[in-house]
């Protein structure tokens, strides 16, 4: 007799590098996963997971605007790792984009009553001495748009943390722990690389640490 699955989680980002190896590992544990993709991405992303009955893909063209009333049926829990990088758009817009999106998906979970967001943030938002929780890496929106790829992103990463905190303290809101890693390095699980050709067209496309870990 088949196990009964644990509840549904929905994950933004779920065909990127960190998106990808949190679904798996959700599925791995039993949980029922329903992940965000988009593009060619959303058909290669069902095919990686076939052999997981408790696992949907979902078409979202854009985190920001998407409407989610139907998507986050059922759904008690989210993992928000979606996030754009610096090159795919012009700096502005994916500057606004990432913070936009980061609020528009805790807003609408709000909603829809989901009382667990987990929002994915990075260490780069915090200074290199020794900082408090109110301390942040001393850089400008300004220096963020008009720096390089990486000041972008370190930008995107600062003030969409920053909007998420100010928009909970304004409501009795989900609860919103944030993750900070230094880096995400490795090889994917042999699990999330099945004999399928259009998987490995996914796994290239996903340009974040390919490169090592050799």
């Amino acid at each position: 007799m088949p196990t009964q699955a644990k509840s549904l989680v929905f994950v933004t980002g779920a065909a990127g590098y960190l998106g990808f190896e949190v679904v798996h590992q959700l599925l791995q544990a039993g949980y029922a996963v329903r992940g965000a993709a988009r593009g060619r991405k959303l058909p290669l992303l069902k095919k990686a997971f076939a052999k997981y009955p408790q696992f949907e893909a979902v078409e979202i063209a854009d985190v920001s605007t998407a409407d989610y009333q139907e998507v986050f049926k059922g759904v008690e829990a989210i993992i928000h790792t979606a996030a754009p990088l610096p090159g795919r758009a012009d700096s502005e817009t994916a500057f606004n984009s990432a913070i936009e999106g980061s609020l528009h998906i805790l807003r609408e979970a709000h909603k829809s009553g989901i009382k667990k967001f987990v929002a994915t943030g990075s260490m780069v938002t915090f200074p290199n001495d020794a900082f408090g929780s109110n301390d942040w890496v001393p850089i400008t929106k300004e220096q963020a748009v008009k720096g390089n790829a990486f000041q972008l992103y370190i930008g995107e990463k600062k003030f969409g943390e920053q909007a998420v905190l100010s928009d909970i303290t304004k409501d009795d809101h989900t609860l919103v722990p944030s993750t900070f890693p230094p880096g995400l390095l490795g090889f994917q699980t042999n699990a999330m690389r099945p004999p399928h050709p259009q998987l490995s067209l996914l796994l290239k496309q996903n340009r974040s640490c390919r490169r090592v870990a050799r």
